[in-house]
């Protein structure tokens, strides 16, 4: 009997060593490990170890002791997890839903903010252990309350109980932030891997949700968005790159979702996928949507094999949006929050915030309206874009120089192409666009210095493109309408210059001194441009410390004589009574010294023209100003609009009482269009002709 014993028991070391040999193996002749990546020996000893583990996990299910993912499961969650003194962990359950909260113990005057995290694995690696230590340092370094999700998974559940999981515990927890100590406004979805697609497909499902909580971020760390087009670069490139090669993830995604493997090739070649279908989301899915620099390495443009239908009947479930979340309807994507991978894409150095959401912006296609000859040209070294009327006239026609918004980190040429069209069509005007320098890479004052060059530029040259030197408009919305008032100042004393017309100015940014004016507290949480937002424009573009903040927020950043001073132009005593429901008045603090040397910028008048001296506002043309109610910016146009009309200076005033900021930009959005961008459009007509 202690013969076999012993037998086995010197039989085992040599099994693990065969097996750990045999992973080494498989590593060296599968695994491409680019040279360009850093540490390559620890990642290929990584690699084996993870191959050794998932082959005796494999061995083990092969011989029926248990399956691959709960071998590796058990090991990974038999680390010992290292506690934080920071922090107060409690392991819950929402129903029958493993959860894990990450308290900081420290005492918070305020509400903090909330992060629901969806951890990674494909559904077959992950646990609430295995994360635990990444979900520690999020909550203790953003200092917010943390819920880490434990869903079911594979082999036991398939989709699409993990997204079903991971909604009912973000559910119950939203209907509870105030248990937690959770600011409600401040609600972050965060997941990585297939917990970033199920971050996505929660975010997308409580869109329109009235009685829960606005998600206010979703922070997707290389997610997992679609699953059936699986020759994009990335799968081309990184086919055999250690950890998620192709094969173990097409391995996993059939697992995941229920699907034989003998499916495997006709989902990599597509003919599991019709032709209609493909045709249908070639536009979000098609390589040219890319950038080049992602291209460049081995990338072999493809197409889907014929189609099969059998394959077609087993796998369609790929299509559902719960799995595949970049599939979702437009109106749905339209609704989500902000710079949804911006910011992760920022915070993780691949490309700053402006940049990424610019290259989406840009993405879209322009649409020309064949009554107007568009042309592309540069003015030194700044790009305009020229719309004319195509109609031939033997009058000169008026002129519109038109300064895109975006408070100088989005906004371009192509943003407001339809709207420049519609101007020049609408008017019969020349429409002049300039793209100005952008954030991140160009702050105050370069983009109002482009756009002063560009303007010039264009006076000078009048005559080569039928405008009448006597009706030049400058125009523009948001940060472009400041512009526009900057350089109407800038110009005022020219007179080798063709005078400015008029200035139209479209809910306009005039004064970043006092952040505590009635619609900065009646509208800070409203879409398209709420506080966070309008922050990170202010703080960036002037080139300033966000640790700043609470002083500003409390008007102790310019001393007590400048109160003074402003206060005629700035007072609360400015706005109509009507606009200041809910409105608290707050006295200014001592002036922070060290706060003033840094944020003085904010007097000067190319960044706050609202207090410009009265011998240059008086001498300004007359203005067509427009004010949206659901704006934070709404009351720096009633403070210039009182400014202008006290010295004189004429004002045509519009105010959209159902417009929000950015309004006029849905003009061609289709399904996603507001009424309320033609009536500015429709205004702005009227105003112009009547010139």
């Amino acid at each position: 009997m202690a013969v076999p014993w012993l037998v086995l028991l010197l039989a085992l070391p040599v099994f693990f060593l065969g097996v750990f040999v045999w992973a080494v193996f498989e590593h060296f002749l599968t695994a491409d490990v680019p040279a360009t990546m850093e540490q390559r020996t620890k990642l290929r000893a990584l690699h084996c170890v993870f191959l050794y583990l998932l082959t005796l996990g494999n061995i083990l299910e092969k011989l029926g002791i248990c399956s691959m993912p709960k071998f590796v499961r058990f090991l990974h969650d038999s680390m010992r997890i290292k506690k934080d003194p920071e922090l107060r962990v409690t392991d819950l359950r929402f129903g029958t839903i493993p959860v894990r909260l990450f308290q900081p113990k420290a005492a918070s005057s305020r509400l903090r903010r909330g992060i629901i995290f969806y951890h990674g694995g494909g559904s077959v690696f992950g646990s609430l252990d295995c994360y635990h230590g990444l979900c520690n340092h999020l909550a203790r370094e953003t200092d917010s309350v943390l819920l880490m999700i434990g869903y079911r998974m594979v082999p036991d559940h398939h989709s699409p109980a993990l997204c079903h999981d991971c909604m009912n515990a973000s559910i119950y927890f939203l209907k509870a932030l105030e248990t937690y100590g959770v600011d409600p406004s401040r609600v972050v979805v965060c997941g990585e891997g297939i917990g970033g697609a199920a971050a996505a497909t929660v975010t997308q499902a409580l869109v329109g949700r009235s009685d829960l909580p606005r998600i206010r971020a979703q922070v997707l760390i290389s997610p997992v968005v679609q699953v059936f087009c699986l020759q994009l670069p990335s799968f081309q490139q990184n086919r055999n790159v250690p950890f998620l090669s192709q094969k173990f993830m097409v391995t996993v995604l059939c697992n995941y979702l229920a699907i034989d493997l003998s499916w495997r090739d006709a989902i990599l070649n597509g003919s599991c996928v019709p032709p209609d279908v493909w045709k249908k989301y070639d536009k979000w899915l098609s390589p040219d949507n890319i950038p080049k620099k992602f291209k460049k390495r081995g990338f072999q443009p493809w197409s889907p094999d014929p189609f099969n239908e059998a394959a077609y009947l087993e796998t369609k479930h790929m299509l559902d949006v719960e799995v595949s979340s970049l599939l979702a309807d437009d109106e749905i994507i339209a609704q989500l929050p902000e710079a949804f991978l911006g910011m992760i894409f920022e915070k993780l150095r691949i490309c700053p915030m402006p940049q990424f959401v610019c290259f989406m912006q840009d993405l879209q296609l322009l649409k020309y309206d064949p009554d107007v000859v568009v042309t592309d040209l540069r003015f030194g070294t700044i790009p305009v874009k020229l719309y004319q009327p195509k109609a031939s006239s033997c009058t000169l026609k008026p002129g519109i120089v038109y300064y895109h918004g975006g408070g100088g980190a989005i906004g371009s040429l192509k943003t407001h192409h339809g709207i420049c069209s519609h101007l020049c069509k609408e008017s019969d005007s020349v429409v002049l666009a300039v793209g100005y320098r952008k954030l991140p890479k160009y702050k105050f004052p370069v983009p109002i210095r482009d756009c002063l060059v560009a303007t010039i530029h264009f006076l000078k040259s009048l005559h080569a493109y039928g405008v009448d030197p006597a009706r030049v408009v400058v125009c523009g919305d948001s940060l472009g309408g400041e512009i526009a008032t900057v350089v109407c100042q800038k110009l005022v004393n020219t007179p080798d210059l063709p005078r400015i017309r008029a200035q139209i100015l479209i809910y306009a940014t005039f004064q970043v001194l006092d952040i505590q004016t009635p619609s900065f507290q009646q509208r800070k949480n409203i879409p398209m441009l709420n506080w966070s937002f309008t922050s990170y424009c202010f703080y960036h573009f002037l080139d300033i410390s966000p640790s700043w903040h609470e002083v500003i927020m409390k008007g102790a950043h310019l001393p007590t004589k400048v109160w003074e001073k402003y206060r005629k132009w700035l007072g609360p005593e400015n706005i109509p009574e009507r606009f200041k429901r809910g409105y608290r008045q707050k006295p200014h603090e001592p002036v922070n010294e060290a706060a003033y040397l840094e944020l003085s910028v904010v007097l000067d008048v190319m960044c706050s023209p609202l207090i410009a001296e009265d011998d240059i506002v008086s001498q300004l043309p007359e203005a067509c100003i427009v004010s949206c109610e659901y704006d934070i910016l709404r009351d720096s146009s009633l403070l210039y609009k009182k400014r202008l009309e006290d010295l004189g200076v004429p004002v045509t005033w519009h105010h959209v009482e159902d417009g929000f900021h950015g309004v006029l930009n849905t003009l061609d959005m289709k399904f996603l269009y507001f009424p309320s961008s033609t009536r500015i459009l429709n205004m702005l007509t009227h105003f112009i002709k009547g010139l």
